[in-house]
């Protein structure tokens, strides 16, 4: 025997949240000279089998713990760090270098190995399924059961608009005043259970049908997961400029409606210009909101400065006194925004905007590009902390963000 797969994490993973191997050996093994339990890790993309590397990436090494009343040495491996540093495309990256994926998977050998005349020696290996890696983040999920074959929530039974990756509570519309921006949405395809295998992702206005969007099919033979990121560009929502309202829902190959349908009141309110956020949600999608009441642009600058001499020539001339000298400055700007009037349930949302680690301000942009479709401006969020309003003490809720741009005005290497 050996060290042992005892729980494996959940056939698909969020990147960010804990991702947990548990070992375990209840030989006599860990009574030997520096008895380690270890763990080989593969990361890799493509296919689930034919682009799997021949050797470990990474190698993983633990004393294991047991409690007196146990039989079994057990030791956790968390791998989620380091699969998450390979979560590095942005959503520029998805759209402009058409990448297949930012899905990663991976697959862990567990064995042990202690020392015999002062080297080395190691146990039989043991080898676990693949797993799927998505970035994104599960709030509370990660404090569920570990995987064992069941009795685990798998991803699609814990995103709540399941297949469509949005963080919008079921029971919330949002509110668009303008069509003059594209809307992005992103899905999850998965493609080794036939019955839940998304078709088509329609989206209709109550002016009529406006386009389908086809599922992406199975790239590579075996199981295969992906997030997929789709936008409704403004062309297209042309056709909706009389409607009032959009909707993005999932369909089966029978047109079966699956999950809940993402939907957005157009309101015609228009006194101030618009701005469309885009960020990156808990599920590694992008949730689209629109801050429609007064926002507004600053600029500030940053200086560094030094006491120049004031004697400049050989004689004690004082004419020519420079006093301080700009030797450095660098431009900042930034975009303060204010939502409209919103339902308490939108709290988490927000908490999730705050959290994440992509933010884009989503400007009109050439619609004749191949590219991206918009002009995405990258945000930094300068607010650190929100009260969160409550509705039966503030009746009306409203929320006010100052993000930074993420592109410095000026550019300094």
């Amino acid at each position: 025997m050996a060290a042992n797969f005892n729980t494996l994490p959940p056939l698909t993973n969020l990147s960010e949240s804990p991702i947990i191997y548990n070992l375990q050996d209840g030989t006599s093994d860990v009574n030997n000279d520096s008895y380690q339990m270890v763990l080989d890790l593969k990361v890799y993309q493509g296919d689930v089998t034919t682009d799997e590397p021949a050797t470990p990436q990474f190698t993983l090494n633990k004393f294991p713990v047991r409690h007196w009343s146990d039989l079994y040495s057990t030791a956790n491996f968390d791998v989620s760090n380091i699969i998450n540093s390979f979560m590095t495309s942005s959503l520029v990256d998805e759209y402009e270098n058409a990448l297949e994926s930012t899905q990663f998977w991976f697959r862990a050998e567990a064995y042990s190995k202690w020392k015999v005349g002062g080297a080395y020696v190691t146990s039989s290996h043991w080898t676990s399924g693949q797993r799927l890696a998505l970035p994104g983040y599960n709030l509370w999920g990660e404090n569920e059961l570990l995987y064992s074959g069941s009795g685990a929530a798998q991803f699609e039974d814990y995103v709540t608009r399941w297949p469509i990756l949005s963080c919008v509570p079921t029971n919330v519309s949002q509110s668009i005043s303008t069509l003059d921006n594209p809307i992005y949405f992103s899905t999850y395809n998965k493609a080794n259970a036939p019955y839940d295998i998304p078709a088509y992702y329609r989206i209709k206005s109550s002016a009529g049908f406006i386009v389908d969007r086809v599922a992406e099919s199975n790239p590579f033979s075996n199981s295969y997961h992906t997030v997929t990121q789709y936008l409704i560009t403004t062309d297209e929502l042309a056709s909706a400029s009389l409607a009032d309202w959009i909707e993005i829902e999932a369909l089966d190959s029978s047109l079966n409606t699956l999950g809940t349908p993402l939907h957005y009141e157009i309101d015609c309110q228009k006194k101030y210009t618009p701005v469309s956020i885009i960020f990156k949600n808990r599920y590694g999608g992008f949730d689209n909101f629109e801050f429609s009441l007064v926002s507004r642009q600053s600029f500030d600058v940053q200086t560094k400065n030094y006491k120049s001499n004031a004697l400049q020539s050989d004689e004690a001339v004082y004419n020519r006194y420079y006093g301080e000298q700009i030797y450095y400055t660098e431009g900042g700007e930034t975009l303060t925004v204010n939502s409209d009037f919103v339902d308490e349930s939108m709290n988490d949302f927000f908490k999730q905007l705050m959290a994440s680690d992509e933010i884009y301000w989503v400007l009109n942009g050439d619609m004749s590009d191949p590219g991206i479709y918009a002009d995405l401006q990258p945000l930094t969020l300068l607010s650190k902390n929100l009260q969160f309003k409550k509705e039966e003490v503030d009746k009306l809720i409203q929320y006010q963000f100052v993000f930074k741009y993420g592109t410095p005005y000026k550019l300094t290497l």
